[in-house]
């Protein structure tokens, strides 16, 4: 009886063994798989962090490249704009230079403008003169006649055209 039950007791432990035995393989495959997938889940987080730091520096990159972009942008524009101002600078000159010649011109006219009234006025006064020296010669030269021919003066029919 001892022996069967010794019997029996190294049976049931052999079988508690085995069971185990098999729940040992099963944990231990079961770990395995975790760390397979473990292994998967660290990988592709690595992989994560390497598409997100690229991520990363490609924006870095494109930023510093908008911001160059944008400086040279800003730096063609103010080139543009310094060369539009002296472009307008030259025409101001140009226009201060041109105005004065029309200053200067518009001061000779009138300079001449007065020497042609002057001369104009000369001429005038130089015409009543020629006017009244040839009035009192024709007078002369009637009350010669008059006296020649004996006649007053208001006695004696005016006829222009014989005169």
């Amino acid at each position: 009886r001892v022996v069967a039950r010794l019997e029996e007791e190294l049976e049931r432990t052999g079988r508690a063994e085995r069971e185990a035995d098999g729940r040992a393989a099963c944990l231990t495959q079961r770990v395995e798989d975790l760390s397979t997938a473990a292994a998967g889940y660290e990988s592709e987080a690595a992989a994560a962090t390497r598409s997100c730091q690229e991520a990363q520096a490609q924006a870095a990159e494109f930023s510093d490249e908008k911001r160059k972009q944008d400086l040279e942008a800003r730096e063609a524009r103010m080139s543009q704009l310094e060369g539009d101002y002296q472009r307008l600078r030259d025409l101001e000159i140009d226009l201060d230079m041109r105005q004065a010649a029309l200053d200067a011109q518009q001061k000779m006219f009138e300079k001449k403008r007065d020497l042609c009234a002057d001369k104009l006025e000369q001429e005038k006064l130089r015409v009543q003169l020629k006017s009244s020296n040839l009035r009192n010669k024709e007078n002369e030269i009637k009350l010669a006649l008059q006296q020649k021919n004996g006649l007053p003066r208001v006695c004696q029919p005016r006829n222009r055209a014989a005169e």
